[in-house]
C-alpha cells in the first residue's frame, strides 16, 4: 500500500515538473514586442534578450507582490532617462504574467 502511494506521489510530482511552472510566460513574444514597439530599452538597447526577459519577470514579481504597474514604472524612471518602463511593463504583463492583468 505504501509503495503504491509513493509511486503515485512520484508520478504526480514528475507530471508537474514536466509540465513546467504555471507562470511560464511567452518569452519570445515579450522579446518581439519590446524590440518592435519603439520602447526605449535599458542600456540603449544593448541588453541581451535573456537580460530583458529577466527584467520582465522581475517586474511580474513586483506586480504580483502588490506594486501597481504605474508605481513600478514610476520607480524605474529615475534610473535612466533613456528608458521607457511603461512599454516594458505592459509587454511583461501581456506576455510573461498575463495573470496580473485586471
Amino acid at each position: 500500500m505504501l509503495k503504491k502511494l509513493a509511486v503515485g506521489v512520484f508520478v504526480s510530482l514528475a507530471a508537474v515538473a514536466l509540465a513546467g511552472p504555471a507562470w511560464a510566460g511567452d518569452d519570445a513574444g515579450f522579446i518581439s514586442e519590446v524590440r518592435g514597439n519603439g520602447a526605449i530599452l535599458p542600456m540603449g538597447g544593448m541588453m541581451g534578450d535573456a537580460q530583458l526577459v529577466a527584467g520582465g519577470y522581475e517586474a511580474c514579481g513586483q506586480i504580483r507582490g502588490g506594486m501597481s504597474p504605474q508605481a513600478l514604472a514610476d520607480s524605474k524612471r529615475g534610473f535612466n532617462v533613456y528608458f521607457d518602463p511603461d512599454k516594458m511593463i505592459a509587454a511583461s504583463q501581456r506576455h510573461l504574467c498575463p495573470d496580473t492583468l485586471k
